[in-house]
C-alpha cells in the first residue's frame, strides 16, 4: 500500500478546511505533481504511540481471519466495472487532491498552492505513522495467502 488514507487523510482534511482559498492565488499554468517528501512535519514518533494503541492482528487460522477472508471475497465477488475504475484511480492518485470530486473541479494543486503544501507535509508524516506498525506485525496481504483474491 503506498499510502494510508485514514489517518493521513483525515488530518489533511481537517487542516485542509483552515487554508483552502484563504490567500491563495489561482494560478493558470499546469505545473507538475507536489513532489514527495518523507519528512515528518506534524507527527512525532515519539508522542505518537501507535504500538500501544493498535491492538496486534488477529492470530492466523483464527475465526476472526476467516470471517476477514470470507469478506473478502464477498466485496470481490459483487465488485463492480465502475468499482474496479474507481478504486485504480483512487489508487494513480498520490495526495490530498483526489477529494475534487467532492470539492469540486476548483479543488487541485494549481489553484490551491497552500493546501499543495499542507498536502506534502501530511503525506510526510503518513510512514511515521505507518511504518513501525508494518515493520511491528508484518502482516501479508490477503492475496499473498490466498491466490483466489485478486486486488484491482
Amino acid at each position: 500500500m503506498k499510502h494510508s488514507f485514514g489517518f493521513t487523510w483525515a488530518l489533511g482534511v481537517v487542516c485542509l478546511t483552515c487554508v483552502t482559498g484563504q490567500g491563495q492565488e489561482h494560478k493558470t499554468d499546469t505545473a507538475a505533481k507536489p513532489a514527495k517528501v518523507s519528512v515528518a512535519t506534524y507527527v512525532d514518533a515519539d508522542r505518537l504511540p501507535l504500538a500501544t494503541i493498535v491492538p496486534a492482528p488477529p492470530a492466523d487460522g483464527s475465526e476472526t481471519v476467516k470471517a476477514e477472508f470470507q469478506e473478502l471475497h464477498r466485496i470481490q465477488a459483487a465488485r463492480t466495472p465502475q468499482q474496479v475504475k474507481a478504486a485504480q484511480a483512487d489508487d494513480a492518485e498520490e495526495d490530498i487532491f483526489i477529494y475534487r470530486t467532492v470539492l469540486g473541479a476548483g479543488f487541485n494543486a494549481q489553484a490551491l498552492p497552500l493546501t499543495t503544501a499542507l498536502s506534502t507535509r501530511v503525506h510526510g508524516d503518513e510512514p511515521v505513522a505507518s511504518n513501525p506498525l508494518k515493520d511491528r506485525y508484518e502482516r501479508p496481504r490477503p492475496y499473498q495467502i490466498d491466490s483466489t483474491l485478486h486486488p484491482v
